[in-house]
């Protein structure tokens, strides 16, 4: 126990040094408005923990993501699609890959594609430890309009994360966009500054057929501050329902159902979000996803 208690010491001393960087961030940094996140940030993150920290897959052999994203109304032509395929060796090796592509208007597209790796220590019975890195490229692109040639500009990107997984708990924190990419495929310059995300969840049996899965999520860094809370309610671990709410004033409803097969587990996923904020930006937008996991 006291081992167990000097290892959780440790890994909240790593937490508090990036604490510390991204405040210091936030102080020394100059704020301008091409400071953007160009990473896949669906509304619900406790069905796969793995998409925002690579550190936080939940599987035993492998995982295969593939998620689309669409807003509606007068933004519908703003969609994302996102796809993941991840294995696990016995020994603890965790080794996938990650695509991104995010079309916000029929000329301008953003996209990310990520080698994963990441390595589990198992210390006792109820306690896990993982690190994982992901690095890749990035590209935003402009198409060719009455007003412009257009342009494409790559750049190459990494992030870093580390989870704790403790009998029905899991903590976990990344710093992403580390490089702090800059891309000038117009006339026109986008930095991709840094930021640090954390995970906290918990599993809890609230009776023989019906497991709550509660978690928090915060992104931060220089210009954004934003907090969710999640919410999986599973029934029978055959099916149930989805529930987020975040410091955006945005709320999404969906649900899951499982379907058990030989080779794995399917699980098809939906969910509709909404705003309460009067930013035009902020509309509604529908999400269908697909996992295997097995």
């Amino acid at each position: 126990m006291n081992n167990n208690l000097k290892f959780i010491r440790s890994f909240a001393k790593i937490l508090l040094l990036y604490a510390i960087y991204i405040a210091s961030e936030g102080v020394f940094a100059q704020n301008s408005l091409n400071n953007f996140i160009l990473n896949p940030q669906p509304y619900h993150f406790l069905p796969n923990k793995g998409q925002f920290l690579a550190s936080s897959y939940d599987l035993n052999k492998s995982l295969v993501t593939v998620q689309y994203q669409n807003k509606i109304g007068i933004f519908s032509d703003i969609r994302n699609i996102y796809v993941d395929g991840i294995v696990k060796s016995k020994q603890g090796h965790i080794i996938g890959l990650k695509i991104y592509s995010e079309q916000e208007t029929s000329l301008y597209s953003k996209s990310k594609m990520y080698f994963v790796y990441g390595y589990t220590i198992h210390i006792n019975d109820d306690l896990t430890w993982t690190s994982a890195a992901q690095v890749g490229a990035v590209n935003i692109a402009f198409g060719a309009s009455a007003v412009s040639a257009g342009g494409s500009a790559w750049n190459w990107d990494a992030s870093l994360a580390s989870s704790l997984q403790y009998k029905k708990w899991h903590l976990g924190i990344g710093l992403n966009q580390i490089p702090g990419a800059k891309l000038t495929p117009i006339n026109y310059e986008f930095h991709l500054n840094r930021y640090v995300e954390t995970i906290l969840s918990r599993q809890m049996d609230v009776s023989p057929f019906v497991e709550w899965e509660l978690g928090t999520k915060v992104l931060v860094n220089a210009d954004t501050l934003l907090f969710s809370i999640d919410n999986k309610i599973s029934y029978q671990k055959k099916m149930g329902a989805l529930v987020m709410a975040n410091s955006f004033k945005q709320v999404s409803l969906g649900g899951f159902v499982d379907i058990t097969k030989s080779v794995g587990v399917f699980t098809i996923a939906f969910n509709y979000g909404f705003s309460f904020s009067g930013v035009r930006t902020n509309q509604s937008q529908y999400c269908a996803t697909l996992y295997f996991k097995r």
